[in-house]
This record gives structure tokens, sequence and C-alpha cells, in this order.
């Protein structure tokens, strides 16, 4: 391809264009307001989302901001002594045989405070039998006479 030939190729693409964008039809966007109350409560809801959740990034931009100002020895030790509070009261859980008991250690322990009750109630049983017993022999013994 000449010159002249790259010359007229341009001129012809830059008219078509031109033309084209003339012969378009045009685009005009624009922002309607809601015209329902469910339109102008999503409205609502996606400006407050907005709103809350620009809120949101500034308050973890400026706590990091913070973090990065502190002093590190201070954050240590206050993680090491919430550690040590998390500790602690795992050592405590770890150490309650009342909760870590296994079904058949409470079992166990029931069956013992009440064998006592159980030991009672065949006492009063055998009380009971001998009394009906000696009463069975009292009356069996006055129809006899």
């Amino acid at each position: 391809m000449t010159d002249n030939q790259i010359e007229q190729l341009s001129e012809i693409l830059q008219s078509a264009t031109a033309k084209g964008f003339e012969n378009a039809p045009p685009r005009h966007t624009s922002f309607q307001l809601p015209r329902t109350l469910a339109g102008w409560m999503s409205l609502t809801g996606l400006s407050v989302t907005f709103i809350g959740g620009i809120s949101y990034l500034f308050v973890t931009i400026n706590e990091i901001q913070k973090h990065s100002t502190q002093d590190m020895s201070v954050v240590v030790a206050h993680k090491f002594e919430k550690l040590e509070t998390q500790c602690e009261a795992f050592d405590t859980h770890a150490k309650d045989t009342v909760i870590h008991q296994t079904p058949a250690v409470k079992q166990l322990a029931t069956l013992e405070m009440i064998q006592p009750i159980r030991d009672d109630i065949k006492d009063l049983k055998s009380a009971v039998d001998a009394l009906s017993d000696k009463i069975d022999r009292q009356s069996n013994h006055t129809h006899t006479n």
C-alpha cells in the first residue's frame, strides 16, 4: 500500500465513523427517583449499607493505625494476660471431675448413693415380714385354742 492509499483509507474510516456517530440514537443515562415505597426502602437500605461500609472501613483503618503505633511490649503483655486467663479457665474445666465422668462412673456413683436406701428398704421389708409372720402365728394360735 502506498502512502496515498493509506490516506484515502484513513479518510474513509474517519468519515464513516463520524457519520455512524451522527446517526446513532442519543444515549441518555439518567437517574430516576423511585416511585414506590419498595423502591424508596431499597434506595434507603442501599444508602445505609454503603455509608455503613465506608464507616467500617474508616474504623478498621484507624484501628490498624493505632495498632501500628502501639508499643509492642504492651500489646504482647496484654495478649499473654488473655492467654493465661484462658489457660486457667481450661485447667479449671479440665480438673472438674463432675463434668468429665463417663456414664459408668456416674451410674456407679448413683448406685453408691442409693445403696443405703436399698439396705434400709430390705431391713424394713424383713421387719414387716417378721411382724406379719408373728401376727399370722398369733392369729393361728388363737383360732386353734
